[in-house]
């Protein structure tokens, strides 16, 4: 928890001015005040907003990448479970060995669904306050994506996010799973073995 506090900490800055940086010359109202330049932008900001300004929004996206890492955590044994007992009702499990591959990559796939459905909607509100002028309650953000949108507006963004977090979500698990099943394979072929091979 610790470290991935100060991890976002050092990276939401730059998020920050990225954000603001994209919007520079289009209609959005308010991009008119930001530069195209990194370092025109870090200056602007210091010299509007003082050392706060860069983390502007802050709050909510932390509670967005914590939320949704808690839910991509246990979704995923879930996934795990319930996708087993429907394509393999046979199958019985009594390790993580015995977890069929291709439930693996699949229950991957399917759980950076829920995650990026949590997420996005506070990435909106986040990046909406990031843009204002002048700093507004939470509130009155959504309220005012809500009036201009509709809930299709808190999804702004939906599928290329989908389109990022289901592949990495299977490259995450699916590889920490199957390395598991490598290292202990060859951990219990090594202690099966040590008797024969330590002359």
């Amino acid at each position: 928890f610790l470290f991935s506090s100060l991890s976002m900490m050092l990276i939401y800055p730059q998020r920050l001015l990225k954000t603001r940086m994209q919007i520079t010359g289009s209609s959005i109202a308010g991009s008119n005040r930001f530069k195209p330049g990194f370092i025109s932008s870090i200056k602007l900001t210091f010299a509007e907003e003082g050392i706060r300004g860069f983390y502007r929004g802050f709050g909510m996206f932390t509670l967005g990448v914590f939320g949704s890492r808690i839910i991509q955590f246990t979704s995923y044994e879930y996934l795990k479970d319930k996708l087993t007992s429907l394509l393999y009702p046979q199958h019985k499990i009594n390790s993580f060995e015995e977890v069929p591959n291709s439930i693996i990559v699949l229950s991957s796939g399917l759980n950076g669904i829920l995650p990026t459905l949590f997420f996005v909607p506070i990435d909106v509100v986040t990046q909406r306050q990031a843009i204002l002028k002048q700093p507004l309650r939470y509130v009155s953000i959504i309220s005012q994506i809500y009036q201009s949108s509709g809930i299709r507006g808190f999804f702004k963004g939906l599928p290329i996010s989908m389109y990022s977090a289901i592949p990495g979500s299977i490259l995450y698990f699916a590889s920490y799973e199957l390395s598991r099943k490598y290292l202990v394979h060859n951990v219990d072929w090594f202690k099966r073995n040590k008797d024969r091979y330590s002359g």
